[in-house]
């Protein structure tokens, strides 16, 4: 069975695991892990690899296999994105799954 965080739409834009990740400072944050409806999942580190969920309304434009987003990297690290976001909390506005989230859903059983 195929992984359905491997590659999928979010907000605008659809997204591949290992693409790179660049802060708004042209600096690479890390690589696509994961890609959900309302977040990314970031992995930034070798030896020591942390995750990080970094929400849509933080990426500006998605091009090249690049993702690039609207804080620095530096900023990143000052935010709360390492812990998975509440998104039946603050977020719950900002959740309208795809089309294709919502066929995987269903061809999931």
């Amino acid at each position: 069975m195929t992984n359905p965080y491997l590659s999928r739409s979010i907000g605008d834009w659809t997204v591949d695991t290992n693409w790179a990740v660049y802060g708004a400072d042209h600096q690479k944050f890390g690589t696509v892990d994961e890609v959900h409806s309302l977040f990314l999942v970031v992995g930034k580190g070798r030896l020591f690899r942390r995750e990080y969920y970094i929400r849509v309304r933080a990426i500006t434009t998605v091009e090249r296999e690049c993702v690039y987003l609207n804080v620095s990297t530096s900023e990143i690290d000052e935010r709360d994105w390492d812990r998975i976001p509440d998104i039946a909390g603050k977020d719950a506005e900002l959740y309208v799954p795809s089309v294709d989230a919502i066929a995987e859903s269903l061809a999931a059983g």
